[in-house]
């Protein structure tokens, strides 16, 4: 038996070695290495030149950067904030429902309360600022434009 795996021990490496040998072992002549040129050449002219492609933990931060703001708060469908649903009537009314955070609808019904009234900006500011400044709600919201 330690014969056996003696002798493999020593084929394997053998047969490996005498087969890559003769691809390693192989020379391109001036003629065939010149074809090979002028092909990638022509391939170069007519596709351009290649695409860099970035890798690296800077593309990865990125890439997740990006889907978090795509999915932070949609308009219709499922989202990190909820799920909300938009219709679009004939006319072109818009109606939205959501369910789940619902602080921007909170934030955008108190704006355009807070706008109408003739109180002094920095009273408004303030007040808008305590707003976006308090905990998160739950809950659902309706809207429907007109």
């Amino acid at each position: 038996m330690k014969l056996l795996v003696i002798v493999l021990l020593v084929m394997i490496p053998t047969i490996v070695l005498a087969t890559t040998s003769e691809v390693f072992s192989k020379k391109e002549t001036l003629k065939e290495k010149t074809e090979r040129l002028d092909e990638v050449c022509e391939q170069l002219l007519e596709e351009g030149p290649p695409e860099t492609v970035a890798v690296g933990p800077h593309v990865k931060m990125g890439k997740a950067l990006e889907w978090f703001i795509n999915n932070t708060n949609k308009p219709d469908g499922w989202s990190l904030t909820g799920y909300s649903s938009l219709k679009v009537d004939e006319r072109g009314n818009m109606s939205r429902w959501k369910v789940g955070i619902i602080n921007g609808e909170l934030d955008w019904s108190t704006y355009q309360d807070i706008e109408g009234r003739n109180e002094p900006s920095y009273r408004l500011l303030e007040e808008w600022n305590q707003r976006m400044s308090s905990e998160m709600v739950f809950g659902i919201s309706f809207s429907r434009e007109f």
